[in-house]
């Protein structure tokens, strides 16, 4: 492929990536549909870029967007809102963290990534959030407003920058809010 190739399905993910996350705020099932062709899109580049914790992690997005599609049902009463304790977030968190070290450790001993400690953080913690919003717990926003923050910075440190996942990130963090919003006021209505 060539170059403006490349910059093409950089650029295209990214926006079909924003698409999911806007439905999936405003708890719209074809988001998952989204999720799912971005992914695979991402995971071409990723692998291109030798990113592997990110290209993984989008195979993990194929199957929690399938996955999504079914658990979420044909409306979106069929799973609610829900939160978890704050003991259940601590003990997400400190397991969060091991796997991130582990991950990192690996990456860095076989060269599986540009940036193997951010990639690794990225990755462990995405798919964890990712699960959460698949379930509907409204604390998915909180942990994507973590991730997408040192994604940005991931990206953007890349040589050549990944401008146009830089600005989907950032993008992500101003949808997690309005996420968090909406699903906040759907889970007080129920």
């Amino acid at each position: 492929m060539t170059e403006a190739g490349w910059v093409a399905l950089e650029w295209s993910s990214a926006v079909l990536g924003a698409c999911y996350t806007f439905l999936a705020a405003f708890e719209k099932r074809i988001g998952w549909i989204f999720a799912i062709v971005s992914s695979v899109m991402f995971v071409v580049y990723y692998l291109h870029r030798n990113y592997t914790g990110q290209a993984v992690l989008n195979v993990y997005y194929v199957i929690m967007g399938i996955y999504g599609w079914f658990s979420w049902g044909r409306d979106t009463t069929s799973i609610p809102v829900t939160r978890k304790p704050l003991a259940f977030h601590a003990m997400m968190l400190a397991a969060v963290v091991a796997a991130t070290a582990g991950v990192a450790w690996l990456f860095e001993r076989y060269g599986w990534s540009e940036s193997p400690r951010m990639d690794a953080w990225v990755g462990v913690f995405s798919a964890v959030a990712t699960w959460m919003m698949a379930r509907k717990l409204i604390e998915n926003w909180a942990y994507w407003c973590l991730v997408d923050g040192v994604a940005i910075t991931m990206f953007l440190t890349a040589d050549p920058p990944m401008r146009a996942y830089a600005l989907l990130f950032a993008t992500y963090v101003v949808l997690s809010v309005v996420g968090f919003w909406r699903w906040r006021r759907t889970m007080r209505a129920s």
